[in-house]
């Protein structure tokens, strides 16, 4: 367990900048954006204390068409800040296995062709079902599945020709070989990049979310080589090839 946080910090300390320069941008700054119809909002609210203060009558059409307009830039940016941190998201995961493979991740490799993004939608659609209906049948079951479902995303990644089902089955079978060991290194991850952002006033999820990807990429390739059956070592026997025929001697 050890080894698998002192691998993923070893691969963080060599590729820091660009993971996180991508989480800011594509997580951290779309954040920003929410504050956009609280500025709005204020300024409404003290527009009409403005009015007030100076004996004016405070026009109420200006506040409510203040209020409507933040309302609506609200759900707006929250579906962007979905969608960019989705993808976001899922771009970390692919460069985090990238790393683990020992390679060097580009700007390419923060996006993933249309195929991939909807097998990948359809797996979080499908998961989501699960952990909602083991919820609804009794809290525990719930829990249980988000850890038995928490790989599908890198499966799917590292064999985009793997159907959703199967990878599936495959993060089902990765995680209860070595349950314990996966869940406390998914619990760890989660739980160190929570108490980083939120020390920092939030700033800190810029490098913790690379850290907790990389986390779960290494223990992704740490129980894939687990599973794999061993080298067949035996060599199969040598026969002694018979002796030649040597011509009569005469």
């Amino acid at each position: 367990m050890e080894q698998i946080f002192s691998q993923a910090w070893e691969h963080f300390s060599k590729h820091w900048k660009f993971l996180s320069l991508a989480s800011g941008i594509g997580i951290f700054l779309p954040m920003l954006l929410m504050f956009v119809p609280y500025i709005i909002m204020m300024a409404s609210v003290i527009g009409m204390q403005h009015d007030f203060q100076h004996g004016g009558n405070a026009d109420p059409n200006l506040f409510a068409g203040g209020m409507i307009t933040s309302m609506i830039l609200m759900f707006v940016l929250m579906f962007i800040i979905i969608i960019a941190s989705t993808i976001t998201q899922v771009g970390l995961m692919k460069c985090a296995i990238i790393i683990t493979n020992g390679g060097t991740p580009t700007r390419r490799d923060l996006f993933l062709d249309t195929n991939t993004y909807l097998k990948g939608f359809g797996a979080a659609v499908l998961c989501g079902f699960m952990m909602v209906a083991g919820i609804g049948i009794c809290f525990i079951p719930g829990i249980v599945i988000a850890f038995f479902v928490a790989l599908t995303p890198f499966e799917i990644i590292s064999n985009p020709n793997t159907g959703i089902f199967e990878a599936i089955k495959k993060s089902f079978n990765l995680v209860g070989s070595d349950l314990k060991t996966s869940v406390v290194v998914m619990l760890l991850s989660g739980i160190i990049s929570s108490i980083v952002s939120s020390a920092t006033g939030g700033l800190g999820m810029i490098p913790a979310y690379p850290f907790m990807f990389l986390t779960q990429a290494v223990l992704y390739q740490h129980l894939k080589s687990n599973m794999q059956p061993p080298a067949n070592n035996n060599v199969p026997p040598q026969y002694n090839a018979p002796a030649p025929m040597l011509p009569p001697q005469y």
